[in-house]
């Protein structure tokens, strides 16, 4: 498979994850690099100093990224601001879905589940 219709796939995935969850955001980050591979979502609306003070507070509360390698998925529910859920797919890949209160960590969680597990037999091929 060519790099490009790979990502393209991979970018289908994170639309559907978004669709059908209601989430605001979804991307997909190369955790060792940092590197964004993919995102869908309200982009007008992302604050990137926002979100990573939003990720380095919950990581900070819930132990950190080593939790997140230890479970492979990590998730933070707010009622009075954004949420996310974050799975660790091939102790490499960051799934981020970030959500407000149109929708549900209990809504997120089984859609994000399945695209990650999507998302990683497509990876190889990149």
């Amino acid at each position: 498979m060519e790099r490009g219709s790979a990502i393209t796939e991979i970018r289908d995935i994170c639309q559907r994850l978004a669709d059908e969850s209601g989430a605001k955001i979804v991307f997909l980050v190369e955790a060792s690099k940092g590197k964004l591979i993919a995102w869908v979502g309200e982009a007008e609306q992302l604050d990137s100093a926002g979100l990573a003070s939003l990720l380095a507070r919950s990581f900070k509360m819930a132990g950190g990224f080593q939790k997140l390698i230890e479970d492979e998925e990590f998730a933070h529910e707010s009622t009075d601001a954004d949420s996310f859920y974050i799975n660790l797919l091939l102790k490499r890949l960051m799934l981020v879905v970030i959500f407000d209160q149109r929708t549900s960590l209990r809504k997120v969680r089984p859609r994000a589940r399945s695209a990650a597990t999507e998302i990683a037999t497509r990876w190889p091929a990149i």
